[in-house]
Formats: structure tokens, sequence, C-alpha cells
């Protein structure tokens, strides 16, 4: 019978793709029959055991889906033929899974001028802000236009010369982003505009 083993796979790579899948890809073994499949190891963590078998055909790539979000996953390959000899394990490569995406939107919400306040002169309007990551910026609204640029760092605030508004009510709102790039907009507060005094 034959009782040649194939030779060992060489070249094993590991590319994280995503948060939850590595590709892998390795050359193909050689063998004085033939080569019938791969034996690939996986295993999570960088010394672990025992590792997971994934059997397969005569295939000299695999994509390793369903990986838990920013872990280092470690793996080998050996190569069958049909009279079930096994060549050595391949070199050991590691990958690590990106991040999870951030799908957590920040909060805000104004903290002043109060609800129904009447107002005069230059005012600072406030909000307080904040996200799973961090807040990338709040923008304030008057009116559903923004009020100057986004403020970018806490505490969140923006001045409003409260005359160049025509008198009588206006509408104020916050709008947070995170880094993600996730929106929020906060409840909005009426206020009254009253330079005349």
């Amino acid at each position: 019978g034959d009782t040649q083993a194939p030779s060992m796979p060489r070249g094993l790579g590991a590319t994280a793709i995503s948060s939850s899948q590595i590709d892998l890809n390795w050359n193909a073994s050689t063998d004085n029959v033939s080569v019938t499949g791969y034996d690939l190891y996986s295993c999570l963590g960088s010394t672990c055991t025992p590792a997971f078998l994934i059997s397969l055909g005569n295939v000299t790539s695999y994509n390793n889906m369903g990986l838990s979000a920013s872990s280092t996953y470690r793996y080998q390959v050996l190569a069958k033929d049909l009279a079930g000899n096994s060549s050595g394990l391949s070199s050991i490569s590691f990958a690590t899974t990106q991040a999870a995406p951030d799908t957590t939107p920040p909060t805000v919400a104004l903290s002043t001028p109060a609800n129904g306040a009447t107002v005069a002169g230059t005012i600072t309007v406030t909000a307080n802000a904040s996200d799973n990551v961090g807040v990338a910026g709040v923008q304030f609204l008057l009116d559903g236009a923004n009020l100057g640029r986004e403020d970018t760092t806490s505490p969140y605030s923006r001045s409003w010369n409260t005359t160049t508004a025509s008198p009588g009510s206006h509408t104020l709102s916050a709008r947070a982003r995170d880094a993600a790039g996730l929106t929020t907009s906060s409840a909005s507060r009426t206020v009254t505009v009253d330079n005349q005094a």
C-alpha cells in the first residue's frame, strides 16, 4: 500500500477580513499518489489546546466565519492522502479579528436655556452628550439651522447673540455625532426672544 505521506503544506496565511471572519490560504501539498484533503486546526488564543478541527477537501483556502471580534486565532494545516497518510502540521499562522463596529448612537440633551425661557442679549446654549465610544462633536441648531460651528470639545456650548433673531418664539436643539458617524438629535426647547427692554 501507499505509505508515503504528502508534503507539509507551506505558506499558510491568515488574514482578518472583518470582526467575525478570517480568510486562510496555503500552498498545495504534493503526494506520490494524490492529496485528498486538508485538516485545518483552529483555536482561540496564542497557545491554545485543544484545537478545533475543520476537515476540508482538496482546496487551498478557507473562510473561517462566525468568529469573536477583537480576538486572536491560531491556525495550522496538514495534508492527507487516499491511504490516510498525513503530513506534518504546517507552521502556525495567527490573525486577530477586527473590532466590532460601533452601532450605538450618542445621547444628547440640552441643559440651558430652560424650556419656555425668555432670553435677551447674548446667552450660552449648553448640552450634555455621551457615547459608548466617544462623542466627536455637538452641533447646536436654532430653528433647525446650524447655530455656529460644531463644538468638538466638552463641555458642549455655543454663544448665541439673540439680538440677531427676530422677537418671539424660537426653537433650540442639539445634534451629537460620534466617531462612527452615528448622530442623535436632542428634544427641542422653545424660548422667547425679547430684546425690547
